[in-house]
């Protein structure tokens, strides 16, 4: 069932054909992409890197999932539609990468 608000309507009818019915909302909730684990890369200042994909992300929800980046240090890019990290470090140093999986309604 996809996420979203649902209206639920329940109606008993006992032996003599009487009937009562109620209605309520059924509240069905997003669940967040999960990403699988990621692993340390390391490069060399001026030479290109070896392309690192990252992992893929699952959603319970069959939602699309789109992918961004930040803190990407100089000479680095990510390309989203294929998940790869790339390019010529320019500088040395250890720099934290956050990387995300959304979906159209939870990251």
């Amino acid at each position: 069932m996809s996420s979203g608000a649902y209206t639920i309507k329940v109606t008993a009818t006992d032996p003599l054909g009487h009937a009562g019915s109620a209605t309520f909302t059924l509240t069905v909730a997003n669940v967040a992409p999960v990403i699988g684990t990621l692993t340390n890369q390391t490069a060399t200042t001026g030479t290109a890197m070896t392309a690192y994909v990252a992992p893929a992300a699952t959603d319970a929800n069959g939602d699309t999932i789109t992918y961004s980046t930040t803190g990407l240090p100089s000479g680095i890019t990510f390309n989203a539609t294929t998940r790869t990290f790339s390019g010529t470090p320019a500088a040395t140093g250890t720099t934290t990468i956050t990387y995300t999986a959304t979906d159209s309604k939870v990251t």
